[in-house]
């Protein structure tokens, strides 16, 4: 008896440290993404997030869904998960250091000015890069603009945004 109540306990504190681990997930909010978005020739919208637990994610959306409508300057947790939500696929994750490291050169890049709009081509559709910085008094999110290469190209001209880019091109992508 001793053994089965002891293994029970064991089974018991397994599952609840597995599902404080899924919840502690669920909650991580998205703070970087890289994609690439086209609506010529159809609509094409894909790349990855990485989270505030430094899980990093490929989205993908095809046909069937449609991209909500929503403002960039001020976007909830819960519509941030919603826009990157379409064939959500964990491939990697990121060291805490290397992950505070990057979360804290953001607030540099979100003061900097946008270098000049430059048309890059036609149809080519957008290659973007962007962080996520929480208000923390609204707990709304705005997004910054770190680099878009494509139709139009411009960057953020502060230097940490550079290496936030240079980063995000680093990871992993399937």
């Amino acid at each position: 008896m001793r053994k089965i109540t002891l293994l029970v306990l064991c089974l018991w504190l397994g599952c609840a440290a597995m599902l404080a681990a899924q919840s502690e997930t669920e909650k991580a909010d998205i703070l970087f993404a890289k994609y690439y978005i086209n609506w010529a020739w159809g609509f094409d919208f894909k790349g990855i997030t990485v989270d505030s637990a430094g899980q990093v994610y490929t989205f993908a959306y095809d046909e069937s869904v449609q991209m909500p409508e929503l403002d960039r300057n001020a976007l909830t947790s819960d519509q941030l998960k919603t826009l990157y939500e379409p064939g959500k696929k964990l491939i990697t994750t990121v060291a805490p250091d290397k992950l505070q490291q990057m979360i804290a050169l953001v607030p540099a890049a979100a003061v900097a000015s946008i270098s000049e709009r430059v048309h890059g081509a036609c149809d080519k559709g957008s290659y973007a890069s962007v962080a996520y910085i929480p208000d923390t008094q609204t707990n709304l999110f705005k997004e910054i603009n770190l680099k878009t290469e494509g139709d139009w190209n411009s960057h953020n001209l502060a230097p940490e945004a550079a290496e936030i880019v240079e980063w995000l091109n680093s990871l992993k992508q399937n």
